[in-house]
Parts: structure tokens; sequence; C-alpha cells
């Protein structure tokens, strides 16, 4: 699954590429979500930054959903810049051959050292075989380290790839957990 983030003044959060969150993968769709900073620092410049999210084919299973609670980046050395969406449901599985949004939102111009995702594994599940099965994520986060930049008045695109297949377990009592392995894909600006 590759997972795009754009930064040009403006953070475009596309999880995954996942296109347009929400294109049959749940999820509420791309939006500029509320930001938060742990610390004061100056916003005036700003750029655009896109976060897009992709996975790759898995034999086992019909469908791997990751239920993402919310997404941050920290400012080089610095503040910690959360997008508090509740993002919602998605099917990894469903993102083969496109990408999906999960950010597109405007941030402060600077030099992020990663970008993170917080994962609902109460939420998480496979289908296997046509049957429900939890996904245990026991971190419950995943973090993609830089660095990004994102410049005054650009858009700065990345793209993530979250591979399901690396990043699952199928335990010898049936049950599934993960351990999330996402990489950086793509980055422009």
């Amino acid at each position: 699954m590759r997972i795009r983030w754009l930064a040009i003044g403006s953070v475009v959060a596309a999880l995954g590429a996942l296109g347009v969150a929400g294109y049959g993968c749940g999820g509420s769709g791309p939006i500029s979500p509320s930001l938060s900073l742990d610390e004061t620092f100056s916003t005036a410049l700003t750029g655009r930054l896109t976060v897009l999210m992709k996975d790759a084919p898995i034999d086992d299973l019909s469908q791997v959903h990751v239920y993402i609670t919310g997404v941050s980046t920290q400012v080089n050395g610095g503040a910690v810049l959360s997008m508090n969406q509740n993002f919602g449901d998605v099917d990894l599985l469903a993102l083969r051959d496109k990408t999906i949004t999960v950010i597109n939102t405007e941030v402060p111009s600077a030099t992020y050292d990663y970008i993170g995702f917080n994962l609902d594994q109460n939420e998480s599940y496979v289908i296997e075989s046509g049957v429900k099965k939890p996904l245990a994520i026991p971190n419950g986060s995943v973090k993609v380290n830089g660095p990004f930049v994102v410049t005054e008045g650009a858009t700065t695109t990345i793209t993530l790839d979250f591979d399901a297949k690396k990043s699952l377990t199928h335990h010898s009592d049936g049950s599934w957990s993960m351990n999330p392995v996402v990489v950086v894909a793509s980055i422009s600006s």
C-alpha cells in the first residue's frame, strides 16, 4: 500500500495514495484536518503536504483493514504537528493499483523528521476465507522517517508504500498480527 504525503505550503495527506480516502476503502475522505502544535512557532509561511498510500497484493487474505485515528509529523528537532482526525477504516488490499489521500492541508514551511500514523487495533481486522478475524497491532502506530521538506507556496507530495504482506504475521493458532512496514515510494514537490 502506498501512502503519499504532499507538502507544498499545505499538507495534502494522501494516506497511501489512496486517491480520495473513502473510495471503497472506508474513511471519511481526504480532508484538511484540524491541526495542533505541541509548542508555538511561526506559521506565517506555509506549504501544502499531501500523503498518499498504496499496497501490493497478498495471497491468503481478501481484505486487510487498518483503522487510522490520527496522523502527525515533527518539525525538525522541534514541534509536533498533530492532524487529529479520525480518518477511519482503510482496506489496504483495495490499494493494490491505486492510491488514496490521507492528508491535504496547509502546514508551516519547514523540514519534518517523520510522518506518523496512529492505528486502532480494536477496529482493525482481516478477512480470511470469508471470515472476519481480529488484527492485533501491538505497537498501535507507525512512523516513517524523513527528512521531508515543505517549501513555502509549493506542494510536497509523499507517497508511502504500506507493505501489508511484509507487515502481517499469521500465527499457528490462526490469529493475525501486524508490525507495520511502511517505506517512502516517492517524494515530489
